[in-house]
């Protein structure tokens, strides 16, 4: 199990390689809550020399990663990309596998034998011909197109025993982009766009080709589209087109009111959740405002769209103008939707600020806004206002966004860390939930259960918001260097020794209560959680006695002006409760 203390092990060593590392930096507290510094493991600050110029964070599902991290609570590098001579442009994953795109269009794919839980590293895709554009993971396949417009279909072929598996590609047959003539480039692929089962092309005509399971309507039962479109959307069992006049289409599954259409679960055409209401006089009852939905599904009637249908605006607020009903980003998960909308005005001189907008499943919370209903129409996502969405991704339950100046938020399900990845247990997080990360986001993907951010870790670059009340300049020599490690250790030494402070004061108190259980079967139980207990406390103590090994190892390397560390964050804790407790006397 990932402890605190963890980074903090090492002390001397760390502290003598990192004036030949590559620069690093320990980012202050996060701004929401007083969680810990996000501390870089050992491992990565030292083995990877950083030999590409991006710095690149995975987390969330272990067999969706490149890499076989000894933590998934907190993103990790992998020494692969870290070490290619060449920058990262697109990232994306399936169920157990993934793939990456570098500049030059080269396509490198990992993925993990569940059967025998062994992972394969990062190779180049050798199957196509000629260099890959753009590529997206299904569930059990890879859909590729190429630099001349055409589309692939790579799957994988277990050929032995233990991760024995080779790679076939198909050239997509079904697409008129595969029967391309020497001149002709009208019927090329120019965006892909690829859900759990089934993947969307638009061609350079903006036809739209949709292929793949049909069982909910996802693909629409014509092809090509009716209509022209400028792109295509795929979720988990629906997808969303945006046409050429920019109005959005939806159509699939719609049984979680993910296509925005409205509410469809009922045939009522009055609002009844809300409150009955009176005139002041009592004389007759106010009529409820009617259900605004665009489809009106009848008994027995599958909850599913076959055929492209409208999608209904995003609400506005009460004296504002309507929104456009061009989105700016569009991401689809599993059964839920997200659209980014512009709400500044059009003659806004400075940079557009969006709104995000949610509609369908909201069981984990992949709304963004609250657990009020489990299926939600159009509303309103709980990220910051004023500010431009810049990009934006959903996973299975789960969305990414990176806004402002390079701000990344998380949210919705999180029982593998793919939304935020944080210490301790919370399968769910509901609001939008700020990283704090060494640098500026510049990419970000999130599909399945895994994620992860591209960021630009320059010292010119312009560094991520701040927390409150914590000003972090970026360091320029080896000295500041050092001197964040000797902080980040201190730190990690106070944290081990109130883990096993806690731990004991538990085991105390489980021993109090434990007199008081009579003989029995509930006896039993609370001696073998008082022995589990009590293992917490000797690997707490383990925790403990590596962390003061190592600021015993480091203090004399790396001294610092003034009085110890350890004793400063004691006063300061001491200040804070002097200073309530005078405001509650002078109250």
């Amino acid at each position: 199990m990932y402890s605190r203390a963890y980074s903090a092990c090492g002390g001397l060593t760390e502290a003598a390689a990192l004036l030949n590392s590559r620069s690093t930096r320990e980012p202050s507290a996060p701004s929401q809550g007083p969680r810990r510094p996000f501390l870089i493991p050992r491992w990565n600050t030292i083995e990877c020399q950083q030999k590409n110029p991006q710095r690149i964070f995975f987390w969330g599902a272990r067999s969706s990663l490149p890499h076989n991290p000894k933590t998934t609570q907190m993103p990790t590098e992998s020494f692969f990309f870290a070490n290619h001579p060449k920058k990262w442009r697109e990232i994306r994953f399936g169920p157990n596998f993934g793939l990456a795109i570098d500049e030059s269009d080269d396509c490198y794919v990992w993925w993990t034998d569940v059967e025998t839980n062994t992972k394969v590293e990062p190779h180049k895709i050798t199957c196509i011909n000629g260099k890959i554009r753009d590529a997206a993971c299904g569930e059990n396949n890879i859909y590729a197109v190429t630099r001349d417009g055409r589309p692939w279909e790579i799957s994988f072929e277990r050929t032995g025993p233990r991760a024995q598996y080779e790679l076939e590609a198909r050239l997509m047959d079904e697409i008129p982009a595969a029967k391309l003539d020497w001149f002709g480039s009208s019927n090329a692929v120019k965006e892909i766009s690829v859900g759990r089962q089934h993947v969307g092309f638009i061609l350079n005509n903006d036809d739209v080709h949709i292929v793949g399971n049909n069982t909910y309507g996802q693909c629409s039962m014509t092809r090509p589209l009716p209509f022209k479109c400028k792109s295509v959307h795929c979720g988990g069992a629906h997808t969303v087109v945006i046409d050429t006049d920019g109005q959005p289409h939806a159509f699939g599954y719609d049984a979680s009111i993910q296509l925005g259409l409205g509410d469809t679960r009922t045939m009522c055409k009055d609002d009844l959740r809300k409150a009955q209401v009176w005139n002041s006089d009592g004389s007759h009852e106010k009529a409820n405002a009617a259900l605004k939905r665009s489809v009106i599904y009848k008994h027995y009637e599958l909850h599913q769209q076959t055929e492209p249908q409208m999608c209904m605006p995003c609400p506005h607020g009460r004296n504002r103008d309507p929104l456009p009903i061009e989105p700016h980003k569009v991401a689809l998960g599993e059964d839920f939707t997200v659209f980014a909308v512009r709400d500044s005005p059009d003659d806004w001189d400075q940079d557009e600020t969006h709104i995000l907008f949610a509609c369908g499943e909201n069981r984990h919370g992949q709304c963004g806004r609250n657990l009020q209903h489990h299926h939600q129409q159009w509303n309103k996502v709980r990220t910051p206002k004023y500010m431009g969405v810049e990009s934006m991704r959903c996973g299975t339950s789960h969305c990414l966004t990176i806004v402002g100046k390079g701000e990344m938020y998380g949210w919705g399900k999180n029982n593998q860390k793919q939304a935020v990845a944080r210490h301790g247990s919370g399968g769910i997080q509901v609001m939008p939930e700020f990283y704090e990360l060494p640098g500026t986001s510049k990419y970000v993907s999130a599909d399945f259960d895994a994620s992860c951010v591209i960021i630009d870790p320059n010292p010119g670059s312009e560094t991520a918001r701040p927390a409150a009340n914590v000003s972090y300049d970026w360091p320029d020599t080896d000295g500041d260097l050092l001197k964040n490690l000797r902080y980040g250790l201190e730190r990690a030494y106070i944290d081990a020794k109130q883990d096993a402070k806690e731990a004991k004061e538990a085991v105390a108190a489980e021993e109090q209560r434990l007199k008081l259980v009579p003989e029995g079967k509930n006896k039993q139980g609370a001696i073998k959680k008082l022995e589990m207990m009590k293992k917490k406390v000797i690997d707490a103590e383990d925790d403990l006695a590596k962390a003061e090994k190592a600021v015993n190892d480091i203090r004399p390397v790396i001294p610092l002006k003034g009085d110890n560390f350890e004793k400063k964050e004691e006063n300061k804790e001491v200040g804070e409760e002097s200073e309530v407790r005078v405001g509650e006397k002078k109250e």
